[in-house]
């Protein structure tokens, strides 16, 4: 049959079940919306890695003769291997490495497109490993530029390009560091942070915050019918200053997603009143779970919350004291959305913290509720058993840094502190734990607005390093120290000075002559306003 590849499959460099064929050339659409495995395999033959989709239980055949996708014959892995036994898929479709022209993520964290000339092909992958494919297959491509750039990709449009080959070794590894195309193996080494081949940067200039958005301003805002109209303005304003408190209980409900900008007043009430309801029917379901059919999970899941209930923010009078009725709040939106509404995710420990700046502020259980629901639809990624997304915020972080203070990361690198693990807990939680109450409400309803740009949170991450880099290196500070040092920063750090100076280090970026791809995906900015490279 025409485009087999007859050579054995050297190993399985990723493998996930369950990954559906959204969408496909018109020759192929028989394949649609069939469920499947997806899987990167290396070959005998030198290069030879492709992206393959195996059909789950039944066999498509192709109406074309295509070089490059194409039906072929079920292969066979090394004896001993899993895989080879599985008679339960049929090799559908195989794309070689070099042929991928453009990797885009859809939605996060569960599609992804891959395209070559004048061809897409849409997986879904909300069965899970979304973030070890992309970032394999980035990696990989990214390898492949290096000694084959006449047919390497020309574009990326997803966040996870550029990525150093040590960094996927520690998520997967896999390894594609140094690809001698003769020797056809790969070596490992650890890339070096230089400042080669990066612009001259402008000078930064100082922000000042502005003004909380006021009560009449925020009415302003709203016509007769109670619609948010011009909501990019307000959120400048919002960026700017944040929010006054007469008014922070409602605008967070806009910002989290809860409360809908284009709807009147009574078709939000309306909105509201179902979204109350729907949450006390996902609290009965696990609360009418009798104890002597609880499973595993279950129980695991219910003593986990509670053990980490017992010991949030109790220094504040509102969670404070035993039988607090706001630990009871606490724990029940914990398990609601744990057990039942993500319980793909289940519990995992700093959650907690995320969700009692919001029910302290709201006070209400099911509208912190919702309001957690928004902010966990950006944030759940950290939480991932995997920690990619993690790990992938540190990377960004460090290519930031990097970008603007080379001699600093330089200095860390040789400290073996580079990785950047001392920045993991303000990642994770968003600088909750190193924070005020007070504080932690000033600077969440700032970065909910997504301005200046969505990854903000990494420049908070960068302005807190630079302003101690002097520290660092002028005592000459290792792992100990910075890891002590940083942990004494808690209730130290002057919010509005860092906001000024993340806006300031923003403004400097995005002004520069032109950006390296590794800083456009890092701040997730849109390619098509910023210059990736001189002409």
């Amino acid at each position: 049959m025409k485009g087999q590849i007859s050579t054995q499959i050297v190993k399985i460099l990723f493998s996930q079940d369950g990954v559906i064929l959204v969408d496909a050339p018109p020759a192929y659409q028989n394949c649609v919306n069939k469920t499947g495995k997806m899987l990167i395999t290396e070959y005998e033959k030198k290069s030879m890695i492709y992206v393959e989709w195996k059909i789950k239980n039944e066999l498509i055949t192709s109406e074309t003769e295509d070089k490059e996708w194409s039906l072929v014959d079920v292969m066979q892995q090394e004896s001993g291997s899993d895989d080879a036994k599985d008679d339960e898929y049929l090799d559908c479709l195989k794309l070689h490495l070099k042929n991928i022209k453009q990797v885009k993520i859809i939605n996060p964290n569960e599609r992804v497109e891959l395209m070559e000339v004048g061809r897409t092909w849409l997986f879904d992958f909300r069965s899970g490993n979304f973030s070890e494919f992309v970032i394999d297959v980035t990696a990989m491509l990214n390898t492949m530029k290096e000694f084959y750039p006449e047919v390497a990709p020309t574009d990326y449009l997803s966040s996870f390009i550029n990525l150093i080959p040590n960094f996927v070794s520690t998520l997967t590894g896999i390894v594609y560091s140094e690809w001698n195309p003769e020797q056809g193996d790969v070596k490992r080494s650890l890339s070096k942070y230089k400042r080669e081949g990066f612009p001259n940067l402008p000078q930064r200039e100082i922000c000042e915050r502005g003004e909380p958005l006021s009560l009449a301003q925020w009415q302003s805002f709203k016509n007769s019918e109670g619609k948010i109209y011009n909501v990019d303005v307000l959120k400048k304003i919002i960026f700017k200053g944040g929010l006054s408190i007469e008014i922070r209980k409602e605008v967070w409900m806009y910002l989290l997603k809860y409360n809908k900008w284009e709807y009147p007043s009574d078709q939000q009430e309306e909105w509201i009143s179902k979204c109350r309801d729907d949450y006390y029917a996902m609290k009965s379901i696990w609360k009418n779970i009798k104890p002597d059919v609880k499973d595993t999970r279950f129980k695991k899941c219910h003593d986990s919350v509670w053990k980490d209930v017992l010991r949030t923010d109790r220094d504040l009078a509102y969670y404070s004291g035993s039988d607090n009725p706001n630990l009871e709040k606490l724990f029940n939106i914990l398990m609601t959305y744990c057990a039942v509404y993500n319980s793909h995710l289940g519990y995992v420990q700093g959650m907690d913290t995320l969700l009692s700046p919001i029910l302290y502020l709201l006070d209400n259980e099911a509208d912190a509720f919702w309001c957690f629901v928004g902010f966990m639809n950006r944030t759940s990624p950290n939480f991932e058993k995997s920690q990619t997304y993690m790990r992938m915020q540190l990377y960004n972080t460090i290519n930031l840094l990097t970008f603007l203070q080379p001699e600093f990361v330089e200095y860390l690198k040789k400290k073996g502190c580079d990785h950047l693990g001392f920045c993991f807990r303000w990642l994770l939680v968003w600088f909750k734990r190193e924070l005020s109450m007070e504080n932690v409400i000033n600077l969440w309803e700032v970065l909910w607005t997504g301005l200046p740009c969505e990854n903000f949170h990494l420049l908070i991450c960068v302005s807190l390093l630079e302003s101690q880099q002097a520290m660092f290196m002028e005592n000459d500070y290792g792992p100990e120290e910075i890891l002590q040092h940083i942990h004494n920063m808690r209730d130290t750090i002057d919010v509005a000075a860092t906001l000024n100076s993340a806006e300031a280090i923003y403004n400097q970026i995005v002004s520069s002559e032109y950006l390296p791809e590794s800083i456009i995906a890092a701040l997730c900015l849109p390619r098509n306003k910023f210059i990736s490279k001189p002409e």
